[in-house]
């Protein structure tokens, strides 16, 4: 069987099925179903060339509006809203590591999403944390209006506090440090 590859994969008949099951998963009461649905996500939407994101855009727009309550939702267990956080993270990034889409993003942070990305700054588990600080950097260079966004949700004394709650992750810490620093 010939692969697909990244170009072929939005006019695959099966693309839309197999995204309406993936929010279905998204949207169930299982823990494992929702993160391994966001982990499924992540990985497609940081397909090169930004074409995971147009599809899950294109194919199920409603997506978006799911992925960030769940990263808001402090009941959704820590594992979920990290996968989750990837997942949109790519989205807001426009795929592949590109500088950030200030569309994505300013949406993101009118519905609150960026409260999201402080929560996971806040946790104790070093990966939520660099993950949400790496997200609050590429926001900042992307949209400068977000600096003044995150200070509102009291988000620089949670940028500053990584330093107690994860105090033996020097480089969390100093990815801390050179956000507060900016």
């Amino acid at each position: 069987a010939a692969s697909l590859g990244v170009d072929g994969l939005q006019d695959h008949p099966g693309a839309a099925q197999a995204l309406a099951t993936i929010a279905a998963c998204l949207q169930s009461s299982r823990m494992l179903l929702q993160k391994e649905a966001a982990f499924a996500l992540s990985n497609l939407t940081a397909l090169p060339r930004s074409q995971g994101v147009h599809l899950v855009r294109t194919r199920l727009p409603q997506l978006t509006s799911t992925l960030h309550a769940l990263l808001l939702s402090p009941p959704t267990a820590l594992e979920v809203r990290k996968e989750v956080g990837y997942t949109v993270a790519n989205i807001c990034c426009g795929g592949d590591g590109s500088e950030g889409d200030p569309v994505a993003i300013t949406e993101l942070a009118s519905q609150g999403g960026l409260k999201g990305f402080l929560d996971l700054v806040g946790s104790a588990d070093p990966e939520a944390a660099a993950l949400g600080l790496q997200f609050l950097e590429m926001a900042a260079r992307a949209v400068p209006e977000t600096r003044h966004a995150v200070e509102q949700l009291g988000g620089i004394e949670t940028i500053r506090n990584v330093q107690l709650t994860l105090p033996n992750d020097e480089r969390v810490k100093q990815m801390a440090l050179a956000l507060i620093n900016k």
